[in-house]
């Protein structure tokens, strides 16, 4: 597997991060994809200029970290660290609401009757793994394991009033270079090591969501849509169908956002009626998981896959798995099971 080569004396890197950590002091750590530079914007509530927005799925979940500069690679280590910062107030670490096997499989059947009964298209079904915390974690360790991994992912590690994350995830939400905003469709799952053709099932999910993206440019004016032919992208172990997706956009930028927030890539369809069954039956647990996050000025933003959130004495991995008619229980299990993987085997 290519790796990135990480460019900063990591001792004196992970005592930065560290220090943050241990201070509570609310900051937002990430790499683009396909660069080796590591950007690092530590949260000053004195200073506004930059803003960095964690989304989470539902709207309510919210919060931004603001500074007037965002410090990169060896500027990293010249930081002043010694300068008191505003303390933001950790999450308490409640009991979560974990799926067991049957659990999952019985959400999934429910979810298959409703689409037989055309009662929605599709639905994202979402869980929570807990993982046993190693001993000896270092969440600035894993962070940089994920850059050499995974170079063509978004690689973040945030702290913040939302707690803890840090994930790796494959899929754009927004971006713009130079006049063109893109983003792209992104669904099916399946192993690389499997080496087979694309199911119905997983072609149609993937025509599913770039219609539906389609449609929300046009009802938010976007001139000049293009869509590329479909392709499979790889994401480690994984492989994904995806459709890159271009286009002219004059209006407001948070409105476009929330339009295209959440996608039927994490959510399903209708909306509305995805949105219920998973509130329903996930009872609002995703948090930061399947919502996005990035950097305002730049305009780009990536949706929160491949995430975990860290706690005292565990872990929490998210993952999903897209339902259509044509889905099977125990293959979607085994799926989320995969996607789990991605980030649980750097772990230990």
């Amino acid at each position: 597997m290519e790796q990135q080569s990480f460019p900063l004396n990591k001792e004196e890197f992970f005592n930065k991060i560290a220090f943050l950590l241990a201070n509570k002091v609310s900051f937002v750590l990430f790499k683009k994809p396909l660069e080796s530079a590591i950007y690092l914007l530590v949260h000053n509530s004195k200073h506004d200029n930059l803003s960095f927005t964690l989304q989470g799925f539902a709207n309510n979940v919210h919060t931004s970290i603001h500074n007037q500069e965002i410090l990169v690679n060896e500027k990293i280590l010249e930081l002043d660290l010694s300068q008191k910062f505003e303390d933001i107030t950790s999450v308490e670490n409640v009991e979560s609401k974990y799926s067991a096997k049957r659990t999952y499989i019985a959400y999934v059947k429910r979810i298959i009757e409703k689409i037989a009964k055309n009662r929605v298209k599709k639905v994202v079904a979402a869980r929570k793994k807990k993982l046993v915390k190693p001993k000896n974690f270092k969440a600035e360790e894993l962070f940089v394991r994920l850059c050499e991994n995974y170079p063509k992912a978004f690689v973040h590690l945030s702290y913040s009033s939302l707690g803890l994350w840090i994930g790796a995830s494959p899929e754009l939400l927004l971006k713009k270079e130079n006049a063109l905003y893109h983003t792209v469709a992104l669904a099916g799952t399946k192993l690389t090591k499997e080496n087979r053709k694309w199911t119905s099932k997983e072609e149609e999910e993937q025509e599913i969501v770039s219609e539906y993206i389609k449609q929300r440019l046009e009802a938010n004016k976007a001139k000049e849509i293009k869509l590329s032919s479909t392709y499979t992208a790889s994401a480690g172990h994984l492989e994904h169908l995806k459709t890159d997706i271009s286009f002219r956009f004059d209006g407001k930028l948070d409105t476009l956002l929330m339009s295209l927030h959440p996608t039927p890539a994490v959510c399903g369809l209708p909306l509305k009626r995805a949105q219920k069954m998973i509130f329903t039956h996930e009872k609002n647990q995703r948090s930061l998981y399947s919502g996005f996050l990035g950097l305002d000025s730049e305009e780009f933003y990536y949706v929160n896959l491949r995430c975990m959130q860290i706690f005292d004495t565990h872990i929490d991995v998210y993952v999903g798995a897209g339902i259509t008619l044509d889905s099977i229980p125990e293959k979607e299990w085994l799926e989320t099971e995969a996607k789990a993987l991605t980030l649980e085997k750097f772990l230990y």
